[in-house]
């Protein structure tokens, strides 16, 4: 009995760590797309346009 209840815990814990593994790696992708869109948005508008803004009005 106790060997029945030994096996059922492992299996209980293997299907808890892969359901973890599942949505570590889904919250790992969702967090790297997002973060590699908003960022190169941000990154090339902001950069881009405030550099070049701010040097051109400064020479003008």
């Amino acid at each position: 009995m106790f060997s029945v209840m030994l096996i059922t815990a492992t299996l209980l814990s293997q299907k808890i760590n892969s359901i973890t593994d599942s949505l570590t790696a889904r919250y790992e992708t969702l967090v790297t797309t997002r973060q590699d869109t908003l960022v190169t948005a941000k990154q090339d508008t902001l950069v881009t346009a405030g550099p070049d803004t701010l040097v051109t009005t400064r020479q003008d």
